[in-house]
């Protein structure tokens, strides 16, 4: 189950989603370490950014692009917490991180 945390910088948001799958993941952070293991600037950072720092940490995160209302439904059947992007595309941009869980096949 997911925690809530609320995002400390206006920019934060994505380091604040980051944190709660963390948090879900039994890995309770403050926001600072995240922002500062995602690369956040003072505009924020986007998710492939995030996506890409995350698995230069060894995090095991896949990008999505093209992903839809099914597959959002799917992923989070099967244990997955999806950070979604809503601001660029119909769907957006899709973070799946499973983070060392299972995935569905």
């Amino acid at each position: 189950m997911l925690t809530w945390y609320a995002q400390e910088l206006p920019s934060s948001c994505v380091a604040a989603c980051v944190r709660m799958v963390f948090g879900a993941l039994g890995q309770h952070l403050a926001e600072l370490p995240v922002r500062r293991l995602l690369g956040h600037t003072a505009l924020g950072i986007s998710l492939a950014v995030a996506h890409t720092r995350l698995t230069q940490a060894d995090a095991d995160a896949a990008w999505h692009d093209a992903w839809n209302l099914d597959d959002l439904r799917d992923a989070v059947r099967c244990g997955s917490y999806p950070l979604v992007g809503v601001e660029r595309q119909p769907l957006g941009e899709v973070l799946d991180s499973t983070w060392g869980k299972k995935t569905c096949a």
